[in-house]
């Protein structure tokens, strides 16, 4: 069979308005789209107009309110639920409405317009009303249709004469879309702005058409409301990346209820994308004063690569986001959105030289106040200045220390990369040596600068805790001391093993320096098989350092420590400490001590026993250790010590007292250093 070719006339490609508007994207970021779309359609019909006619061009847009919330006394205005929009253009002449009826048109290519923003309008709104009065020849015709989400879209048109009529085309907006209208400002003040700010091209040009936004008995004449609070001040400068220009337009805008410096990237002379110029430049978090009043600054950005691509539904570019692969860009020829951001706050920036230069000054002075006075451990970020201007300054000391330690984070990976980067490219000959020299000097400069940080930041850390010691001594607000698991968890976190512990949450250096280098640590953890109810407050072994066989099991030394509650009073024969801790020790030799894993803990004869009671010294206790162990007293009367020669034993008793002024003289000198009073 041969194949045959079928002729015959084109048939026109049917639309399917309710998939199109479907399936096009929904925009509940900028509930106002649908206005801003209707708003535009009516410049660009004032700009079709002959110049004399067109100077006379005038828009009016009305917001329509919820009738039955205005009833309701509010501080808040009623909902909105529509707009109308006025304009006296050239209106829905045959050609603009062939235009209409065309999905995608490529009508309004050259001003930019994609052929789908009336979708927008029944995505978000139930139905458009639209009348139109426009000039035919020499006569005045009238076209009225409604506009619906129905397969067509158009109905009910109607065309008639409009003798004794004038040009003027009415858009209605209608029955605003509940999770759209949740979204819409209510402010017409606030909506005034957001017109201004989407068409601020159109309000720079002198032809602008005259624009008012009525509300009830109020208005707001946005041509008036421009050149009052957001004309002053304007500037225009240009960048150029491969040949294509980038225009920045800088506003100063006052009296504005946003609260934020802006960037805008445009297409077409309309907004697309905007973003916070306070993620890019920190000094620009709040709003400036100046004899005019406090502004915001708003830059716009637009040029003809970003008209090219720019979406269909002008929500976002079409532009290279990976810019990770230069090369790639360069064999493409295709600019990224982060170069033209990147060049366009670098203008920025250059422009608002004076300014950042005092804001810079300003929060420098502020920054290096709050390390010197609260932060010394920051001290040497001082010298970066140009990394200290680009955090983001607050006045809450908490959140400036994590801007801070997030630099000196930074700072030590650049600075380890440097001592990398050192190890691989050692000099080749004695002609490289001088250049490795001094990067040498500067990689040790920083590393020394890291190292004197985190001693800093350890001795804060102590006396840190030994305030939060201090304290928990103390008699509280309920008249009553803080219980024994208080001040067990500040020296080392109850039931938990050295195996479950970092090194930062221990305080065992409060008691002994020593006792921080274990093999093994069981905190408030049964040991004893014989008896669960019999837990060491803390034990810890320590390794045999005259065993080198890695055969040997036996433990060097194993030190016991109890805690009792401050202020305890009530210590029988039976039950005191000193008797507690010969008890652990006995079954600790009869081999009844396990891991917490269930292995044994193997002593042998030389492993040495010591152990430190620690609680306040009242007269029974003392009674106990003076006349019946025959504990000797510490020069200072807060202690006592014992040697027991059977068991291998050495047992102090230290006073609360005692232990809090012993550690703050081993930390005396540092804290001084860094002024820790």
């Amino acid at each position: 069979m041969s194949s045959q070719i079928l002729k015959g006339h084109p048939t026109k490609m049917d639309i399917d308005i309710v998939g199109r508007v479907r399936n096009s994207p929904g925009f509940l970021s900028k509930p106002l789209m649908p206005l801003f779309e209707a708003v535009v359609n009516s410049i660009h019909s004032i700009e079709d107009l002959s110049d004399e006619t067109k100077s006379k061009g005038k828009i009016n847009i009305h917001i329509k309110r919820d009738e039955q919330e205005k009833l309701i006394e509010n501080d808040e205005p009623a909902s909105i639920v529509g707009f109308i929009i006025e304009d006296n253009g050239i209106g829905f002449d045959e050609n603009n409405y062939k235009s209409f009826q065309t999905s995608d048109t490529t009508w309004k290519e050259s001003r930019g317009a994609k052929g789908i923003g009336r979708f927008s309008w029944l995505k978000a709104f139930d139905r458009v009303h639209i009348n139109s009065v426009f000039k035919e020849k020499d006569e005045y015709v009238e076209r009225d249709f409604d506009f619906i989400l129905t397969s067509t879209g158009v109905t009910n048109p109607n065309r008639k004469s409009a003798k004794g009529k004038s040009r003027k085309t009415i858009v209605e907006l209608i029955s605003f879309k509940r999770k759209y209208m949740d979204k819409c400002p209510k402010r017409a003040s606030t909506i005034a702005m957001k017109i201004i700010e989407h068409c601020l091209v159109y309000f720079l040009s002198p032809k602008c058409p005259k624009i008012n936004l009525v509300d009830g008995t109020e208005q707001y004449f946005l041509n008036d409301i421009f050149r009052e609070q957001i004309q002053y001040g304007s500037t225009i400068t240009n960048f150029d990346i491969d040949g294509n220009r980038f225009d920045i337009i800088s506003l100063q805008l006052y009296s504005s209820e946003e609260q934020n410096h802006l960037i805008t990237f445009c297409a077409h002379h309309r907004e697309v994308k905007t973003e916070k110029l306070s993620t890019y430049i920190p000094e620009l978090k709040k709003k400036i004063d100046d004899d005019n009043g406090s502004f915001i600054w708003l830059y716009y950005v637009s040029g003809s690569y970003l008209d090219d691509r720019v979406n269909a539904d002008r929500t976002e570019f079409e532009l290279v986001d990976n810019f990770d692969d230069d090369s790639l860009l360069e064999m493409t020829g295709e600019i990224s959105y982060k170069q033209i951001k990147t060049q366009t706050i670098d203008k920025i920036k250059t422009e608002l030289t004076p300014f950042l230069e005092a804001a810079n000054k300003e929060k420098l002075s502020k920054i290096k106040t709050h390390i010197e006075d609260i932060s010394p451990q920051f001290r040497h970020l001082v010298k970066y200045e140009d990394k200290l201007k680009q955090i983001s300054y607050t006045t809450d000391p908490d959140k400036l220390d994590i801007e801070l330690y997030r630099m000196a984070r930074d700072i030590t990976i650049e600075i380890k990369q440097q001592g990398q980067s050192l190890l691989l490219k050692k000099p080749a000959d004695l002609t490289e040596l001088p250049e490795y020299k001094e990067r040498l000097k500067r990689f040790m400069t920083g590393i020394n600068d890291i190292g004197q940080s985190n001693l800093v930041e350890h001795v804060i850390h102590r006396k840190l805790i030994l305030d939060i010691f201090k304290q928990a001594l103390e008699i509280g607000q309920g008249g009553s001391y803080e219980l024994e698991s208080t001040i067990h968890n500040i020296i080392f976190p109850r039931n938990y093993t050295s195996d479950d512990v970092s090194y930062e949450q221990q305080n065992l250096w409060i008691i002994d320096e020593r006792l921080t280098y274990h093999k093994y640590l069981a905190s408030d953890k049964t040991v004893l098989e014989s008896n669960n109810k019999e837990k060491p407050d803390l034990l810890i072994c320590f390794d045999n350092p005259m065993v080198y066989t890695e055969s040997s099991t036996d433990i060097g030394s194993i030190v016991i420590i109890e805690l009792k509650r401050p202020g305890r009073r009530d210590y029988s024969a039976k039950d005191n400490p000193i008797s507690q801790i010969n008890n652990y020790i006995a079954k600790i030799k009869q081999g009844q001590a396990i891991t917490k894993t269930g292995r044994p803990i193997t002593v042998g004869d030389t492993t040495q026993f010591y152990a430190y009671i620690i609680c306040d010294l009242v007269p029974q206790l003392r009674a106990y250790a003076e006349d019946e162990y025959d504990f000797t007293s510490t020069p200072d009367k807060r202690g006592y010590f014992n040697f027991h020669s059977k068991h291998h034993s050495y047992i102090e008793i230290i006073s609360y007292e005692k232990l809090l002024v012993d550690s703050e003289k081993r930390n005396r000198v540092l804290f001084e250093v860094l002024n820790l009073k």
